[in-house]
């Protein structure tokens, strides 16, 4: 239900005011809308819901096999590896300020007399 409600307000501009469908394989979904006993969340979540034109329609989940196919799509697990890399790049940089040119004439406008 989170997710549906998370989809919902996420997509909420492009869906109001237009018929459509949600999909699930959680049968207690379509039963949402005739619930008696809701918490605070579920209220509101209806109240939300109410905004929307949608049917429920549950799939169960060996039938749903987008949902099954992206739910168990392989990932590559990556090893990450922790390196310090020593360098004198900031001692470079503050020598080579002494000598530029160009770096001493704009530190010598920027001085505020």
């Amino acid at each position: 239900m989170t997710a549906v409600v998370h989809c919902l307000e996420a997509w909420r501009h492009y869906l109001l005011g237009t018929k459509f469908t949600v999909v699930t394989d959680n049968v207690a979904n379509t039963y949402f809308k005739m619930q008696r006993k809701l918490s605070p969340k579920q209220a509101r979540w209806q109240e939300f819901l109410g905004e929307f034109d949608f049917e429920w329609v549950h799939r169960p989940g060996k039938h749903n096999d987008v949902a099954d196919a992206l739910s168990r799509k392989l990932v590559e697990e990556y090893v990450a590896a922790l390196t310090v890399v020593e360098s004198d790049f900031l001692d470079q940089i503050r020598e080579s300020s002494k000598t530029d040119a160009g770096y001493l004439k704009l530190v010598n406008r920027s001085r505020v007399v």
